[in-house]
């Protein structure tokens, strides 16, 4: 198994401050640190209770309800999810049914009593049970999700339901909600059976790294805590709960993060934000405290360099003269969602307003960079794309790039070109289509290796699992064979080790390996979400103690744009534009009604040249739908240090000042510009901009960005695109 605490993380130490003045609780940033919170091993109360707190949520009741800002719908039909039909997800008079049609029961061992999974108040006689229409859990093939997730797995054939039962008969527990429990019971069952109830250990892991690297930077100007989306009993808090403690102690400011790595308003505004102004409101301390909010890891040089780092890892188990295909394996969300104002059947969950589609395939491609620049000089050929599809070669419909979680129904018309696409989409296209030979799925969403990547995406997508012996080796990996037989026709084998390598795959056949998520590098991942954590707090304007002096300062506006340069002094010519936002009605402003869809029984569809559809290519800076993610403070200083104790290094050959831009690590999607003045003496058309990676320590190229142009010089000035701030300069080529 892996060790919890790796050496890097066990060297922090929490008494080498000096003491200093305390500061007032007031003048303090408040950092809620926010994640599902997923155990390792079974609980039933979490796992009713997340099902209930990241899907359905509270309806709003009281038209005048002054805690419900942030629901969605139309009332009566308003609630704080709306990702179910409204009867589905709360009694509704006369469709009672769809809300509780069905009980879940744990059969007792002699078979004589039925127990609510739920409610151990709730019990019926194997004689109740025997007149009314009842079936084994395993036998239920489909849940309110539409997700296969209680028969049998093919590469785990044991029934980890045997001993729950659906009974046909309503027991005042809402259907959807209920059947998480069984769900989790047959996810445990499969992944780690027999492991007591507790926050999963990289959760641990990265709750005592972040804590010490923010002690160590900020002293008691930042308070650190923790806060779950839904409790663990004895093991964590839920989110709003803990906000509300803070807001009550007397902190005004706030700012919320998360780990995830692709930046979505399901996640962000509804899973996190809603609970906690919810939370805030009914304590009566709504508009008390300021609230800011990190909603991405991903895209920054340290996380770019730890999915290199973990791809790097299997590169030797192919095959190094013969091309490489990279599948990007990311999350996914619906599109364009259902229809908003269907009464007791609208589902306004605001799929068709979501900014994930864009921010996660900015991700892919900032990665993508970075693989093609890391991998090509070890003599690797890698290849990303993938035959059809219109556009360049960034265009999102000639890439491998898959989304995992949901069906491919859920992603838009069949008969859409522009249409998002599974992973078995993208293997099939691949493989049957294009004749690719070696295959790595490159996991990039998930920070370790849990649920949706060890389980729910393979089971999606028909992927094989990894043996438990593996599995309980800390082993998440599969490596198979595929070969086609025709459209949708093929055949797996799964690839055994052969002491330190895997066999090989038969002639005619299509090796491929899914990575792992980040466990084994989680002191990068942790470091990464540290850096973007500072970027956060600095938007309060408290700076982390590393030598930072500011020069300039300037307000940037999420829908204007603006610049921040200096005037005078050795910075003099420095200079951030943040672009204006092209789009500012998109994807916010999307009108469900209006997006492209197909005709069917229950919607008349709309196909207008007007209709909303998803986006292909970043061609220019101006066809992103997004520039700048918030209204912020920019500024341009200078940084002593890399750490505490330690000194930043220059790059070699540097022939500029180096410039700090931040707040640190801030994302844009248009590419914003940074001008760096070129030393006295050298020629600026020689030198190329780098980037610092709080990582590796090192000192990496500035690479382009999606609708970026290349490095120019104007001015005795370089400016160069990017779509991440931090610490730059200028080298010698």
């Amino acid at each position: 198994m892996r060790s919890l605490l790796t050496a890097k993380l066990a060297a922090f130490a929490l008494a080498s401050f000096p003491a200093q003045a305390q500061t007032p609780v007031a003048d303090r940033v408040a950092v809620l640190v926010t994640d599902w919170g997923t155990p390792e091993g079974f609980s039933p109360a979490y796992y009713f209770g997340i099902g209930y707190r990241s899907r359905v949520g509270e309806a709003q009741t009281d038209p005048s309800d002054p805690c419900a800002g942030g629901f969605v719908g139309n009332f009566p039909f308003r609630s704080q999810f709306g990702v179910y039909p409204h009867a589905v997800a709360y009694p509704v008079k006369g469709f009672e049914r769809l809300w509780d049609g069905t009980g879940v029961y744990r059969r007792s061992a002699d078979g004589a009593t039925f127990t609510s999974v739920v409610d151990p108040t709730k019990t019926l006689t194997a004689a109740q049970v025997g007149a009314l229409k009842s079936r084994k859990m395993v036998d239920v093939p489909l849940d309110l999700r539409a997700r296969t997730v209680f028969n049998r797995n093919k590469w785990d054939p044991v029934d980890y339901l045997a001993d729950i039962w659906q009974v046909d008969a309503p027991n005042g527990i809402a259907d959807v909600t209920e059947l998480d429990v069984p769900y989790w019971q047959r996810v445990v069952g499969l992944l780690r059976p027999g492991v007591k109830a507790d926050l999963n250990p990289m959760t641990r892991d990265m709750e005592r790294y972040l804590s010490r690297w923010t002690k160590a930077r900020f002293g008691d100007t930042v308070d650190m805590r923790f806060g779950n989306y839904e409790f663990i009993e004895g093991a964590s808090r839920r989110q709003e709960d803990v906000a509300v403690d803070f807001a009550r102690a007397g902190y005004k400011k706030m700012l919320l993060t998360r780990e995830t790595t692709d930046n979505n308003h399901y996640a962000n505004r509804f899973a996190t934000r809603s609970w906690i102004d919810r939370g805030l409101c009914k304590a009566g301390l709504a508009g008390g405290v300021t609230i800011d909010q990190i909603r991405q890891v991903g895209r920054t040089p340290e996380y770019n360099a730890m999915v290199t780092k973990n791809v790097a890892r299997y590169l030797p188990e192919f095959i190094k003269a013969t091309p490489v295909s990279m599948l990007y394996v990311t999350y996914g969300l619906p599109w364009p969602g259902g229809n908003p104002s269907a009464g007791p059947f609208s589902t306004p969950a605001p799929w068709v307003k979501e900014v994930y589609h864009e921010n996660a395939y900015n991700n892919f491609l900032s990665w993508k960079r970075k693989a093609e620049s890391f991998f090509a000089p070890q003599g690797w050929t890698l290849n990303f794309g993938k035959s059809g599809g219109t556009g360049g070669p960034d265009a999102r419909t000639r890439n491998l790039y898959g989304y995992g979680i949901f069906p491919a129904s859920y992603y838009g018309d069949a008969d859409d070109p522009l249409r998002f696409t599974t992973i078995r989409d993208n293997i099939e296209q691949a493989v049957r289509v294009d004749g690719v030979k070696q295959l790595v799925l490159v996991v990039s969403h998930w920070y370790y290796d849990g649920l949706d990547n060890a389980l729910t995406i393979r089971e999606m997508n028909d992927l094989p699992l990894n043996t438990k012996d593996e599995m309980n080796g800390g082993e998440f990996a599969p490596r198979w064979c595929e070969r086609y037989s025709g459209p949708g026709k093929y055949e797996q084998k799964r690839l055994a080790r052969r002491g330190t390598r895997f066999e090989a795959c038969p002639d005619g056949w299509t090796r491929i390996v899914m990575t792992e998520a980040f466990d084994d590098f989680r002191t990068d991942f942790f470091e990464g979400y540290a850096g973007r954590i500072r970027g956060g707090v600095e938007r309060f304007g408290t700076l982390p103690r590393l030598g930072i002096e500011v020069v300039a300062k300037s307000a940037i506006s999420r829908l204007q744009g603006g610049r921040v340069a200096v005037a005078s002094g050795p910075l003099a010519g420095a200079e951030l534009v943040v672009r204006a936002d092209a789009h500012p009605s998109a994807p916010d402003g999307y009108n469900w009604a209006k997006s492209r869809r197909n005709k069917s029984a229950r919607d008349a569809g709309y196909s207008g040249e007007d209709a909303v559809r998803p986006f292909n290519e970043f061609a220019t800076a101006d066809a992103h739908l997004t520039s700048a993610w918030d209204d912020f403070a920019a500024y341009i200083g200078t940084q002593r240090d890399a750490a505490p104790g330690r000194r930043l290094k220059p790059p070699a050959g540097l022939a500029s000042p180096i410039v700090l831009v931040g707040p640190y690590r801030e994302l844009f999607n248009a590419p914003a510009t940074v001008w760096l003045p070129v030393a006295t003496g050298s020629d600026a058309s020689t030198l190329r901009p780098v980037i610092y990676n709080d990582v590796s320590g090192a000192w990496e190229p500035v690479l382009g960005v999606p609708g970026g142009a290349a490095p120019r010089v104007a001015g005795g000035r370089v400016g160069f695109d990017t779509q991440v701030l931090g610490l730059f300069a200028l080298v010698r080529r």
